[in-house]
This record gives structure tokens, C-alpha cells and sequence, in this order.
């Protein structure tokens, strides 16, 4: 994704409505377009219209996309420069709640890479139902693991699996984890 253009330009191209989270194209100015047919159908078409697509993504998780000026950016992206400025380098917008179509500004922050993988829902293709936590096809014991800031941490091996899911919930807790974290 690129970086996104100026608050003051996003202002003029959207409408945020707070309550529900959900971002309307504005009536924008003919400054914007290099054409006043351009203008007159962006007015036409889209103005007062909600924005943003829905695009999934590989995991399963689904977020709402806006093309602006030719170029494809994540609406949450979008609403937080709207309301609050620019998004630091080596920040991210995370959605609290794990709803990623949920834009409402109570349920977006800014958190740094980690604190984003910190929480997020269950992978579509995870097959113990919880993260972190994988059988041994071998001898079909169960072992725990996760990775925080670049480092691996280990939570046992060898274990039955009502072990594993305790001992994943401690290394969660221990290492910071969202509450969020591996939900359905």
C-alpha cells in the first residue's frame, strides 16, 4: 500500500461518520480532477456513496479498500489520518476489536508491528483451534510456541493438549499478548 496524501486532501475527498465507522465520498472540487467530465461524474456517481471494497486477504481476514487518484489504500488508514494526522513510521492501524471491517475510531490504534500480531483472530487454516499450539504427527504429543519481537519462545513439548492450551495461555500472558488474541 502507498503513503497516503495530505490530511487536508483526504478531508476533502471523504466524509467520516463517527457512529458507524463508514466512509462516504465527498462532493469533491474540480481541482482534484484533470477534467470537468471527470468532475461531473465523480459528483454524478460517487458523491454521498459509501467508500471502500471488500478485499481478502490469504488468511482469511477482509478489509475495505478505497481506489483514490489510481491508487488502492485501506480505508482504516484512511479514517486515521483523517482524524488524527499521519501514522508514524513503523506504526500500524489495528483494529481492537479483530472486526476488520469495524472502522469506528474507538476501535482503531496505532501499535507497532508486533503489537499488531499480538492480535490477531485464529488463522482459517490453524487445526488445533488455538495459536500457538501444534501436534506432533509422530507420536501426536502437542507443543506450544510463539514469536514477540523477533524472537522465538518455546512452551513445552511432549504435552497433552489441554496442557498445551494452558501452557500457550501463559506464554501469552507472560510475553503481552492482546486479550483479542487468537479469537474465532
Amino acid at each position: 500500500m502507498c503513503n497516503l496524501p495530505s490530511q487536508q486532501y483526504l478531508r476533502e475527498c471523504f466524509d467520516y461518520d463517527l457512529k458507524s465507522g463508514k466512509l462516504y465520498w465527498s462532493p469533491r472540487p474540480s481541482s482534484h480532477f484533470k477534467t470537468t467530465r471527470g468532475w461531473r461524474t465523480h459528483t454524478s456517481q460517487r458523491a454521498g456513496k459509501e467508500a471502500g471494497c471488500l478485499s481478502e486477504n490469504k488468511d482469511g481476514s477482509a478489509y475495505l479498500k478505497v481506489r483514490l487518484d489510481k491508487r488502492l489504500y485501506f480505508v482504516h488508514r484512511i479514517i486515521w489520518k483523517i482524524m488524527h494526522g499521519d501514522i508514524p513510521e513503523c506504526m500500524e492501524v489495528d483494529h481492537i476489536n479483530g472486526a476488520t471491517t469495524d472502522n469506528r475510531i474507538s476501535q482503531l490504534r496505532l501499535v507497532d508491528a508486533t503489537g499488531n500480531m499480538s492480535n490477531k483472530r485464529l488463522w482459517c487454516k490453524n487445526k488445533s483451534g488455538h495459536y500457538g499450539v501444534y501436534q506432533n504427527k509422530k507420536n501426536g504429543t502437542w507443543y506450544v510456541q510463539a514469536w514477540r519481537h523477533g524472537k522465538y519462545y518455546s512452551g513445552g513439548s511432549g504435552l497433552t493438549f489441554d496442557q498445551a492450551i494452558e501452557a500457550r495461555e501463559m506464554l501469552e500472558s507472560h510475553l503481552g499478548f492482546h486479550d483479542n488474541h487468537g479469537r474465532s
